[in-house]
């Protein structure tokens, strides 16, 4: 979250970037922003430290799913997602939208790709067998489920939808983390 404010600030006060017309990627340009580094090493970094929250996490979910093997394939499917979505997550950070643009926005397509069906794996397990407050199998099913709908109907805002994706994950992310860490 730092390095992320760093380069918001970076880049609207000593560059041209604007949340309302530029993609979280473009945080990693040097025509938006005078440090594109600063995202770029946030998202590397951040992925190796979701590394150990989604394992933590699948934990809490596979253990809790109890009636049967499907739904314990699931958890493990849903837990693949997360694992190519944060190594996805890693490669953005490596080939920013300067260094490979077809590059990055295939790796940042398949985080948001994998990202969504694992949210939606996940929040089902959720709510089927009450291992948090419903309120979270929910929201990781259908906000971002939401939000990806949105981004063809309105294709002029996708940076600002791109942003809603962000603040999704918060959303659930946060509560769950604290949980966990009980």
């Amino acid at each position: 979250m730092l390095g992320l404010l760093i380069s918001l600030i970076l880049g609207m006060h000593y560059g041209d970037y604007s949340f309302l017309f530029n993609t979280i990627s473009e945080l990693g340009s040097i025509h938006f922003t005078p440090f594109p580094e600063a995202i770029n090493l946030t998202f590397i970094i951040t992925s190796l430290l979701l590394g150990s929250f989604y394992y933590v996490f699948f934990r809490k979910i596979h253990y809790s799913v109890t009636d049967s093997e499907f739904h314990k394939r699931l958890s493990k499917f849903g837990f693949i997602m997360f694992v190519v979505s944060n190594i996805s997550f890693f490669f953005v950070g490596i080939f920013s939208v300067d260094v490979s643009y077809i590059i990055h926005i295939s790796f940042a397509a398949t985080v948001f790709i994998s990202l969504l069906l694992g949210e939606i794996i996940f929040g089902y397990l959720i709510i089927k067998f009450n291992i948090f407050n419903k309120i979270i199998g929910f929201s990781m099913i259908f906000l971002h489920l939401f939000v990806c709908v949105l981004i063809p109907i309105f294709p002029a805002a996708t940076s600002i939808l791109e942003w809603c994706m962000f603040f999704v994950l918060i959303i659930w992310g946060i509560p769950v983390s604290i949980i966990i860490r009980k």
